[in-house]
C-alpha cells in the first residue's frame, strides 16, 4: 500500500509540475513576454482537435517511430513482451500489491510520454522528448529480466523458477533484437544527419562568397539580412531519407543568418531583419525552386542582403 501510494504521489506531482508549466507559459504568453506565434497552439482551445491530434501522435510514435524504424509495431510489441512479462510473473507469485504497482505504473508512463509533451500546445513530439517514449520500456525489460533470471539449478531452488527458461531465451532475443535495430536505425539517421549538414554548409558557403564578392565590388559593408521562404519550402532536404519532424530537419529552412553565422566563425553577427514587402514584390513574389540559385534567390541592396529560401 505504501508503495502504491508513493508511486501515485510520484505521478501526480509530476502532471502538477507539467500544469504548472502550461500555465506559466500562458502567463508569459499573455503579458508578452514570449511570442504567441512560437508556443504552439494552446490544448484547452480546442479540446477535440487536441484529442485527435494526441492519438494522432501517440499512433504515430507506436507504430514506426514516426516512421524512423521499418518494422511497423515492432515498440508496442517488445513494450508489450516486457509489461505482460512483469505481470505474468507477479500474478504467478500471487503478489497482488505488485501486480497494482505494475499497471500504475504503465498507465503512468503512457500519461508521461504522450500527455506531459502536448500539454503545452499543439505541436509535434519533440525529439528531446522521446527519452520519455523509451524510459518504460527500458524499465519493463529490465525488471523482466531480473525477474527471469534462472536461479541455480537444484531440487533446493526449482520451486522457485518463474518462468520456463523458454521465456527467458525469448525476452533474451527480443530484447537483444530489437537493440540492434535500434543502433541500425540510429546509424542511418545519423548518416542522412550528416548528409543534411553538409548541404547546409554547402549552400552558406555560397551565400558567404556572394556576399564577399559584393561587399569587393561595392565597398559597402553586409550587416543585416533579409530573409524569407519560397512558396513551397520543404522541411528537410530530398536527399535525406530518413526524416521526421525535428528529426534531420534543415537548418536551411529553420535558422538561415545563424547558419551563416556559424560557418563563417570569427565572432561574425548579422542583423535578421524583416523582409521589406516592396523588395519582395519586386524581386521574388510567386517564385518557387527546388533547388539552390545563388543569382535568382539573393538580392543585394545598401547594407542589407535579401535572401529567398528554396
Amino acid at each position: 500500500r505504501a508503495l502504491v501510494v508513493r508511486v501515485t504521489a510520484y505521478a501526480i506531482l509530476i502532471m502538477a509540475i507539467g500544469f504548472v508549466d502550461n500555465q506559466s507559459n500562458r502567463l508569459m504568453r499573455s503579458l508578452g513576454v514570449i511570442n504567441p506565434d512560437n508556443t504552439g497552439k494552446v490544448i484547452a482551445g480546442d479540446h477535440q482537435a487536441a484529442i485527435r491530434f494526441l492519438f494522432h501522435e501517440t499512433g504515430s510514435l507506436l507504430k514506426d517511430c514516426q516512421g524512423l524504424i521499418p518494422v511497423p509495431w515492432a515498440h508496442l510489441a517488445v513494450f508489450l513482451l516486457a509489461f505482460l512479462t512483469v505481470l505474468c510473473v507477479f500474478i504467478k507469485q500471487r503478489e497482488g500489491g505488485k501486480v497494482v504497482v505494475t499497471l500504475l505504473l504503465f498507465v503512468y508512463s503512457m500519461l508521461m510520454c504522450y500527455t506531459l509533451p502536448f500539454l503545452a500546445g499543439m505541436g509535434v513530439f519533440y525529439p528531446r522528448m522521446t527519452w520519455l517514449f523509451y524510459v518504460p520500456l527500458g524499465a519493463f525489460m529490465m525488471k523482466a529480466g531480473e525477474l527471469l533470471t534462472p536461479v541455480p539449478d537444484t531440487a533446493e531452488h526449482e520451486e522457485k523458477r518463474k518462468l520456463p527458461p523458454i521465456a527467458v531465451r525469448i525476452l533474451t532475443i527480443t530484447a537483444c533484437s530489437y537493440l540492434l535495430l535500434q543502433m541500425i536505425c540510429a546509424q542511418a539517421i545519423m548518416a542522412n544527419r550528416y548528409v543534411s549538414n553538409t548541404l547546409d554548409t554547402l549552400y552558406a558557403k555560397e551565400v558567404l562568397n556572394r556576399i564577399d564578392r559584393y561587399e569587393a565590388e561595392t565597398g559597402n559593408k553586409i550587416t543585416k539580412i533579409a530573409t524569407e521562404i519560397d512558396t513551397d519550402c520543404p522541411n528537410a532536404y530530398e536527399e535525406v531519407k530518413f526524416k521526421s519532424g525535428q528529426i534531420n530537419e534543415r537548418v536551411l529552412s529553420i535558422s538561415p543568418v545563424l547558419l551563416l553565422q556559424y560557418v563563417k566563425g570569427q565572432g561574425m553577427i548579422y542583423e535578421h531583419v524583416k523582409f521589406g514587402k516592396g523588395v519582395y514584390n519586386k524581386h521574388f513574389k510567386g517564385k518557387n525552386w527546388d533547388r539552390f540559385d545563388a543569382d535568382e534567390q539573393l538580392f543585394f541592396k545598401g547594407d542589407t542582403l535579401y535572401w529567398v529560401i528554396f
